[in-house]
């Protein structure tokens, strides 16, 4: 962190104003937390779609089981009232700023409405006594997370421009909390699985602390990311401020605060954010980041993809076979053939595959040059439906290139984050030789109660590769091979493949016996067959086919630069990139 530029903010206390305050839409999913630090039986929820003389209000609910005489002592740091939801289970009263609660009969939890008496003051709860016993010895700051989001969306109302993001979170899922800091319990992140693809990586953050006048919070990230937080005052605005992955975010209070947050924005779409370092007055206090807790939320919320259209032939098909055998029109239908133009002439460089009407999936260095940034998109051409690699086909479909996409961070070297998108500059029309691809995610055998995942993983890659001949096959192949585990892969050829798989966004397949991916088969896809409902292998069921990775690489031969077919493949795993492809297919989708 020490080596890192600094940016510096002077802060002011996060102030909501008469001018700034939201006109909102009932409807809104609820915002969760716990009001006392400890006590998980103890919930509040707040919505931030209330209208604005409600933006005070909150429910609490209390999971206990209570008796005839059990008395609640609820106590708040400001003027509020209180009702009972259930008004026939207890009596209430008033005391100061204070309530009890005497219960009239068995009630198994209890819940009431929270509301301050001051507009635009939250009460939150100091102390929360049940029959004699604290149950909020540690009170947390409610007041400061509804706070954010009010600042938040108000900015979005007044001030953001029309291309800005909108804060307001979406859906009907409830937001997910979690620690960013594992040695920090005071430091909270809510994620919304409602978000769209692109937005997925962002959060919000809470420090549920008393920052004094003067105090000084420093802020790093293990990647490049946008924070969002108010300067306050009476035309508050909710600022963007741009952090690299070299710099450090340093926030001066100009004023006291009790809580602070903010929100944190990734810049790469799928890629998530996480915290390097925190220090607060130069103590550090997230010694120990929660790395990676967003991307088993994330991988939850993937939606399938048109499940009922994608990965399915309407040509019948004849059984795999595991040696690289011979296909027929109309079996592949979501491969591409690749070709990139060479000096004047177009050439076979790559295989690819057809995921939506104006994408191609393939590998970033079948698309770039030798330095690893994009080739002119005049240089490739996209062929749909092919099956002779040399001569016609009767129902292929030539598509020109519009767009090349290549991973953020794709690196020409190692091949890490070997990935890319190619967008076509007309759509792809779909026939019985020509469809999607489904794309897999965690869950995508599901319905198949896991038996697909449960064991080796059989997949099929098919291509115009280099065959025992060691030149390109004429006519589309496919071989079948298992995926092979991390060790098993490292240990055959260590000074190899433990490089090429240490970002761990790879995965191993293939047998020793010849049966492999070769040159020419960059870029295929590595497909697995789901079916529809769980069945005996042999028989004739109904499923559809999801693309598991792509081709990256492979061993070389010693005599000569092509590949070395007794070694496993290495490819890129394209669940890991689901957040990423899905970005840039959303706008089609809606």
């Amino acid at each position: 962190m020490n080596d890192k530029l600094k940016i510096v903010i002077v802060l002011a206390v996060i102030v909501i104003s008469g001018n700034s305050l939201p006109e909102v839409k009932f409807g809104n999913p609820l915002l969760r937390a716990y009001p006392c630090q400890g006590s998980k039986e103890i919930g509040a929820s707040f919505t931030p779609g209330l209208n604005p003389e409600d933006n005070n209000e909150y429910l609490i609910f209390i999971n206990r089981n209570f008796y005839p005489d059990s008395i609640i002592h609820v106590t708040f740091n400001g003027d509020a009232s209180v009702t009972l939801n259930d008004k026939e289970a207890a009596e209430i009263s008033r005391e100061s700023k204070s309530y009890v609660m005497k219960f009239l009969k068995d009630k198994q939890g209890i819940g009431f409405t929270v509301k301050g008496l001051t507009t635009n003051k939250v009460p939150y709860i100091t102390s929360l006594v049940i029959d004699m016993v604290e149950y909020c010895s540690e009170p947390f700051a409610l007041r400061a997370l509804i706070l954010i989001f009010l600042a938040v969306r108000g900015d979005a109302e007044n001030n953001m421009d029309d291309n800005e993001e909108d804060f307001d979170p979406i859906g009907n899922i409830p937001l997910l909390t979690e620690h960013p800091c594992h040695d920090s319990s005071d430091i909270v992140t809510w994620f919304d699985p409602g978000l769209p693809p692109r937005e997925k990586n962002r959060y919000y953050v809470l420090m549920n602390r008393y920052f004094a006048e003067g105090s000084v919070l420093n802020l790093s990230f293990d990647s490049d990311v946008n924070v969002f937080h108010s300067l306050g005052g009476k035309n508050e605005r909710f600022t963007k401020i741009f952090v690299s992955v070299d710099e450090v975010l340093t926030l001066r209070f100009k004023t006291e605060s009790v809580g602070f947050g903010f929100i944190v924005k990734g810049l790469v779409p799928g890629t998530n954010p996480y915290f390097e370092s925190i220090t607060i007055n130069d103590e550090e206090v997230c010694n120990e980041p929660n790395v990676g807790y967003l991307e088993e939320y994330i991988a939850e919320t993937i939606d399938k993809g048109p499940h009922s259209t994608c990965g399915r032939r309407t040509v019948d098909h004849t059984e795999l076979i595991v040696n690289g055998a011979s296909t027929k029109p109309g079996d592949w239908p979501w491969h591409a053939a690749i070709y990139r133009l060479e000096r004047t002439l177009l050439k076979y460089s790559c295989g690819g595959t057809l995921i939506s009407k104006n994408y191609i999936l393939t590998i970033a260095h079948c698309a770039s040059t030798t330095r690893g940034v994009p080739i002119k998109t005049s240089f490739l051409n996209i062929v749909l439906g092919k099956y002779n690699l040399f001569g016609d086909d009767a129902d292929t479909q030539e598509r020109l290139v519009h767009k090349i996409i290549l991973h953020e961070k794709f690196d020409y070297k190692s091949l890490n984050n070997d990935i890319a998108l190619l967008k076509l500059k007309s759509e792809a029309v779909f026939t019985d030789f020509v469809k999607p691809a489904c794309l897999w995610f965690s869950n995508a055998d599901s319905d198949n109660e896991g038996t697909v995942t449960a064991g080796t993983v059989f997949g099929t890659v098919v291509g115009w590769g280099f065959d025992s001949s060691n030149s390109l096959s004429p006519q589309l192949r496919q071989s079948k091979m298992p995926m092979i585990s991390e060790n098993t892969c490292i240990k055959s050829y260590p000074l190899f493949y433990a490089n090429a798989l240490i970002n761990g966004k790879k995965f191993c397949a293939g047998y020793q016996n010849g049966t492999s991916a070769c040159n020419g088969d960059s870029g295929s896809a590595f497909q697995v067959f789901v079916p529809d409902k769980k069945q005996d292998e042999n028989a004739n069921t109904t499923g559809a086919w999801y693309v598991r990775g792509i081709v990256s690489m492979t061993v070389a031969r010693t005599d000569v630069s092509i590949c070395d077919p007794t070694k496993y493949v290495v490819f890129t795993d394209v669940e890991k990139y689901r957040t990423w492809i899905d970005a840039y297919l959303e706008n089609e989708r809606n």
